[in-house]
C-alpha cells in the first residue's frame, strides 16, 4: 500500500523550500526513494520515516513522522514574518543580560552523554516543547520537540505574545486566523498541552536564537523580545489541520 502526499510550502528560513504533507495513511517513504521536487504529488512505497537527515540522490532530506521537507535552493514564499531558524537543534530564549554566558557547542562532544556538560549538549537534552535549563545566575527557556524555523508575534502591550514554529503551512497568511481562533484555545488548554512559567530580566528583554552559537556572537538569525519586566507562564501546543501544522508556544503575563 503507497502512501500519497500533498506538496505544501515553508517559510522562506535558511534551509527550506518545499514541505510534503501526508495526506492519508501510515508516514512512510523507502530507503531508496527520490522525488521530483516540481511535482505537486508523490506516491510512496511502504516504510518508516524516521526522525533525521537523509541522503539521496543529491537530495537532503529532513524526515519526521508524517513530514518530509526537501530541503532545496528555491524558496517558494515571501516570509511575512521573521522566522528564526537553527542548524537542527533547539531554539533558545535567553535574557539579553545572559547572552555572554551562553557558550552554545564550545566544548561539545555528545548530547547522548550525560557528561557532556557543553550549554547546546544541556539544550538537546531538554525534551518537549518547552524546558529550562541553568544559564549563570538565570534560566534559558529551551524550545525543543520540533525541527521548523520559528516567529515571534508580539501582543499589543508588550505583556506576552505567541512564538509559532512553522512545521508544515500552506498560506503563511492562515496562521494569523488560527492564532485568533477558538479550536487552538482548546488545544493550549487541552491535556496534551505542555506550561512553563519563567521571570524576565530587569529589562524584560530576551532574544530567540539557535541553541548552537555563542550569545555574545550571533552569526545567524535571532529575534529581539521585549516584555514588561516580571513573570510569564508559557504553554505550548502542537495545531493541525488539512493545511497547516504548526507548534504554538503563547506567553502571557501573570
Amino acid at each position: 500500500m503507497a502512501d500519497r502526499f500533498r506538496l505544501g510550502r515553508t517559510a522562506n528560513g535558511a534551509a527550506y523550500s518545499t514541505v510534503i504533507v501526508r495526506e492519508s495513511g501510515r508516514s512512510s517513504i523507502p530507503e531508496t526513494a527520490a522525488i521530483e521536487s516540481t511535482r505537486s504529488e508523490g506516491t510512496f512505497e511502504q516504510g518508516i520515516i524516521r526522525r533525521h537527515v537523509w541522503q539521496h540522490g543529491g537530495l537532503r532530506l529532513r524526515l519526521q513522522p508524517a513530514l518530509l521537507i526537501y530541503e532545496g535552493p528555491d524558496k517558494l514564499m515571501s516570509a511575512e514574518s521573521r522566522w528564526i531558524d537553527t542548524s537542527g537543534g533547539p531554539h533558545l530564549l535567553l535574557a539579553e543580560e545572559l547572552l555572554p554566558f551562553w557558550r552554545g557547542i564550545e566544548g561539545w562532544r555528545d548530547h547522548r552523554d550525560p557528561s557532556d556538560a557543553s550549554d547546546y549538549a544541556r539544550a538537546c537534552r531538554a525534551s518537549g516543547w518547552l524546558g529550562a535549563i541553568p544559564c549563570h545566575t538565570g534560566e534559558a527557556l529551551v524550545l525543543s520537540g520540533d525541527c521548523g524555523p520559528i516567529a515571534w508575534i508580539p501582543n499589543t502591550h508588550q505583556d506576552g505574545g505567541t512564538l509559532v514554529q512553522w512545521i508544515g503551512v500552506d498560506d503563511e497568511a492562515s496562521i494569523a486566523d488560527v492564532l485568533a481562533g477558538k479550536e487552538l484555545e482548546n488545544v493550549l488548554d487541552g491535556p496534551s498541552s505542555e506550561e512553563i512559567e519563567f521571570s524576565t530580566s530587569s529589562s524584560g528583554v530576551l532574544r530567540l536564537f539557535d541553541s548552537a552559537e555563542r550569545g555574545d556572537r550571533l552569526e545567524g538569525g535571532s529575534e529581539t523580545i521585549r516584555l514588561l519586566p516580571g513573570r510569564y507562564r508559557v504553554r505550548a501546543g502542537y495545531f493541525e489541520t488539512r493545511s497547516i501544522m504548526i507548534v504554538v508556544r503563547r506567553i502571557a503575563r501573570i
